[in-house]
C-alpha cells in the first residue's frame, strides 16, 4: 500500500501508525515522500512550499514526478513479487494517487481520502489560495489563461484503469478545500465507485480512521489475516491522531 501525505505535511507519526496497522493485515506499507516534502525539502523553505504555488509549470512538473516515482516504485515491488498494490492518498496526496489510478496498470485499489479533484477551483476559489491567486494575477495570469490545460492535471477529467468496485472515496462534509460536492462528481464519473461523507472539515481526525474501515468490510479478502478494524473512541479527538 502506497500511503501519499497531504500538502506541507511534517510528521509522518500518524502514517507510522497506519503503515503498522496494514503490516498486522497483511499489507506491506510505502510511505512515499512527495516532491518537496521530508527529505526532499530545499533548505530554507517550508515542507511543500514550493509544491503549489503561481510557479505553475513547477507545480505541474512536481506532479507528474511524483506519478512517474509511484510507477517506479510499483513496478520495482512487482519485480519482488508483489501481487496486490494499493494507494491511499490525503488531499494533495489523493490528487497524486487519483492520477495514479489513471496511468498504472499495477494500482488495483484505491482510497481517496479528500482528494483534490478539480484543481482549477483549488486555485481560482479555495479560500487557501488566496495569496496563490495573487501572485498570478501580479503576472497577469487568469482563469481563462490556465484552463485550457486542467485537463492534464486533474483527475475528474481522467478515467481509472482499475474496476470502479476496486475504489473507495471519502469527503468532509464541511471541506473548502476538496468539496464533497466535487468528490461525489468523481464518484458518479468512476462508475461503481464507493463514496462516503462525514462530518469534518479539510484533514480532520475522522477520515483515516473510516477509509480503514470501510476499505475491510468492502474487500474483506485483501485484509484476511488480521481481525477488522474499528478506531478507539481516543482517536476521534482533535490533537490525537494527525495522519497529515
Amino acid at each position: 500500500m502506497l500511503l501519499a501525505h497531504g500538502l506541507m505535511s511534517v510528521s509522518d507519526f500518524g502514517y507510522k501508525l497506519w503503515a503498522r496497522r496494514l503490516n498486522a493485515r497483511g499489507w506491506n506499507a510505502v510511505f512515499v515522500h512527495l516532491p518537496y516534502h521530508y527529505s526532499r525539502r530545499l533548505p530554507w523553505h517550508f515542507h511543500g512550499e514550493l509544491c503549489v504555488g503561481s510557479e505553475l509549470l513547477r507545480t505541474a512538473a512536481g506532479i507528474r514526478q511524483a506519478v512517474v516515482e509511484c510507477r517506479i516504485v510499483l513496478q520495482q515491488l512487482r519485480k519482488k513479487g508483489g501481487n496486490l498494490f494499493g494507494g491511499w492518498g490525503t488531499s494533495y496526496g489523493g490528487w497524486i494517487m487519483a492520477l495514479l489510478g489513471c496511468f498504472e496498470p499495477l494500482l488495483q485499489r484505491l482510497i481517496l481520502v479528500e482528494p483534490i479533484l478539480h484543481i482549477d477551483n483549488a486555485i481560482w476559489r479555495a479560500p487557501s489560495s488566496v495569496s496563490l491567486r495573487a501572485g498570478l494575477r501580479r503576472v497577469g495570469i487568469g482563469p481563462e489563461d490556465t484552463a485550457m490545460n486542467m485537463r492534464l492535471v486533474c483527475p475528474v477529467q481522467q478515467k481509472p484503469l482499475m474496476p470502479g468496485e476496486h475504489i473507495l472515496m471519502l469527503a468532509g462534509q464541511y471541506d473548502q478545500i476538496a468539496p464533497p460536492e466535487e468528490i461525489q462528481e468523481l464518484h458518479r464519473l468512476w462508475a461503481g465507485s464507493h463514496y462516503a461523507s462525514f462530518p469534518q472539515g479539510h484533514v480532520g481526525y475522522t477520515l483515516m480512521p473510516e477509509s480503514f474501515r470501510m476499505a475491510q468490510e468492502l474487500w474483506a479478502s485483501d485484509f484476511a489475516t488480521g481481525p477488522s478494524f474499528t478506531a478507539p473512541a481516543s482517536e476521534l479527538k482533535p490533537g490525537t491522531l494527525d495522519p497529515a
